[in-house]
Order: structure tokens, then sequence, then C-alpha cells
């Protein structure tokens, strides 16, 4: 084998070895959030939970990137801050998602939403009282 073909082949290897990143914006790929920050009945109730229901924008980004990652990594990001770290086992195809964050991570993700202005289908401000 010519030295080409093996720094293909290990090119090849290294770029399927890497993590997809999804980055989510609160601008334009929600349609709801909300915290739980008490569950007793939670896996690890010192985690606060981020219920996200997905925009259908990103709910067909998810879709694509998670079936093109079958059996890798996925890095899923709001505003670059990552929440999630996970393998892909399937498509994901469902508009509501649950991440389990740690508190500092929950304080920032917050504040991601809280600085961000409210928003109708990504570009059209909200006027208060209005809609």
């Amino acid at each position: 084998m010519s030295r080409y073909a093996t720094l293909l082949l290990m090119v090849c290897f290294t770029a399927k070895a890497q993590a997809a990143t999804i980055d989510l914006s609160p601008r334009c790929d929600f349609d709801r959030v909300s915290l739980v920050l008490l569950d007793h009945d939670a896996a690890d109730p010192n985690q606060i939970a981020l219920d996200v229901e997905l925009a259908p924008a990103a709910r067909k980004r998810m879709f694509e990137i998670t079936r093109d990652s079958i059996q890798g990594n996925l890095k899923v990001t709001i505003n670059g801050l990552q929440v999630a770290d996970v393998r892909v086992i399937n498509a994901l195809e469902t508009p509501s998602i649950r991440f389990s964050l740690g508190r500092e991570v929950s304080e920032k993700v917050v504040s991601i939403f809280l600085s961000s202005p409210a928003v109708d289908k990504c570009g059209t401000e909200k006027i208060s009282g209005l809609l």
C-alpha cells in the first residue's frame, strides 16, 4: 500500500471518529423551554432537567445529524455551551428532548435564554402584550 493510500485511510478514520455537533440557538430553535429544578424521582436529584421542544427546522436538523451519526458521538450545544455529549443509537425524530444538567451549566443556560430576546420563529421579535 502506498503511503498516500495509508494517509487517506488515516484521514477517513480520524474524520469518522470526531463527534458531530449541533449548535442550537435560543432565538430560532425552540418552541418551548422549561426547567425542572427539583425532582425527587430523578436518577440524580442534584441534576436540573432542561426540557425543550424543538422548532420544526431544528427538529429536521436534529433528525438529519443523528441519522448521519448513528454509532458515533454527538455534542449538543446552545449558543456554544455544551449541554450534552451522547452516543447516537438511532435517529432522533421527537420534538421533545430532556437534558440533565449540573447546576453550573444550568445557570449558564438560563443566562443564555434570559439574554436572548423573545422571538417568534427566528427573526420576528414579539412585542410584549400584542402577541
